[in-house]
C-alpha cells in the first residue's frame, strides 16, 4: 500500500466571516469575496479555532440478538473562538468590532491550502451558520498578546460538511 500524502497544518487554513450566504451548500465565489467579508485567519490565535463535533450514539438493540448495537445520534458543534484585539488601532480591531453579540452569520474554512493561495471556485470549503455569544478579553498572560474569548453556536442550517465553491 502507498502512503498518502499528508498536508502540515501551518499555515494552511482560511478562515472568513461572512454576513450572508443565500445557500451554505452553494456558496459562490463573489459571497466569499463580498463587502462584510472578514478574513479572521491572522485574528486568530493558534488554538482560537478549533470547531468541535459532538456526536451522541444511540442504542439499536434488537428483542431477536443478544448483541448490543448502535448508530449515530443528534450531532452538536461547538466553537470556542480566541483572536487578538487592539482597541487603540481600529484598523488592527476588526474581528472585534464585527464579531458583535447576537450577530448571526457564517465562519467558512477551507482548511489544507497554503493560507495565501487565493480562494477559488472548485476550492473546498466547510460553511457553518452561527449566532455570537458575547465577547470577554481573555489573554491575560505574561509574555502574550491580549485575546479575546467568545462562542458562537450553531444555528440553521446548520453546516452542510465540505462543499465547493461555485464560479458565482
Amino acid at each position: 500500500m502507498t502512503q498518502p500524502a499528508s498536508v502540515t497544518f501551518d499555515g494552511t487554513d482560511l478562515v472568513l466571516w461572512v454576513p450572508s450566504l443565500a445557500d451554505p451548500e452553494f456558496p459562490t465565489l463573489t459571497e466569499l469575496n463580498g463587502g462584510g467579508v472578514l478574513d479572521m485567519s491572522c485574528y486568530f490565535s493558534d488554538t482560537g479555532w478549533a470547531p468541535v463535533l459532538n456526536e451522541a450514539g444511540i442504542t439499536d438493540n434488537r428483542l431477536c440478538s443478544d448483541t448490543d448495537y448502535s448508530g449515530p445520534g443528534r450531532k452538536g458543534y461547538e466553537f470556542p473562538l480566541m483572536y487578538v484585539f487592539n482597541t487603540e488601532v481600529p484598523g488592527d480591531d476588526e474581528a472585534r468590532l464585527t464579531l458583535i453579540e447576537g450577530t448571526e452569520g457564517y465562519f467558512v474554512e477551507r482548511p489544507a491550502v497554503p493560507y495565501d493561495t487565493p480562494l477559488a471556485a472548485w476550492d473546498w470549503v466547510q460553511p457553518y451558520a452561527v449566532k455570537l455569544g458575547r465577547q470577554h478579553p481573555a489573554g491575560r498572560t505574561a509574555n502574550s498578546p491580549w485575546l479575546m474569548q467568545q462562542q458562537a453556536y450553531l444555528r440553521p442550517p446548520g453546516s452542510p460538511g465540505l462543499v465547493q465553491v461555485l464560479a458565482s
